[in-house]
């Protein structure tokens, strides 16, 4: 990963060639590897467009690479309402169906 976001840093026309881009190991997160790229640009004027770039660029390269970011996926429950099951006349633990069902 280190080489790949070097070499993708290095082929910006923008990028600095000394000094060198550095691509860093920062961390271990929740559930991926985080990493860091480091380039200088003479562009002071558009350095957060050269940054975009670099982004979507490093983005491109993982993907070609077969590799995937990792996202988070959080499982949501939602839980019974009391109010609404004794408005429905359900008994707890019954589900507002059997509620009807026994109507």
């Amino acid at each position: 990963m280190i080489e790949l976001l070097e070499k993708t840093a290095q082929a910006h026309s923008d990028v600095l060639k000394n000094p060198p881009p550095r691509g860093l190991f920062t961390d271990y997160g929740e559930s991926s590897l985080n990493f860091e790229l480091r380039a200088w640009t003479n562009r002071y004027d558009n350095w957060r467009v050269v940054r975009s770039e670099l982004a979507t660029a490093v983005y491109d390269a993982v993907h070609a690479a077969g590799m995937a970011f990792p996202f988070p996926q959080r499982e949501v429950r939602i839980l019974g309402d009391s109010a609404a099951q004794k408005a429905s006349g359900a008994r707890s633990g019954d589900s507002a169906e059997t509620a009807q069902k026994e109507k």
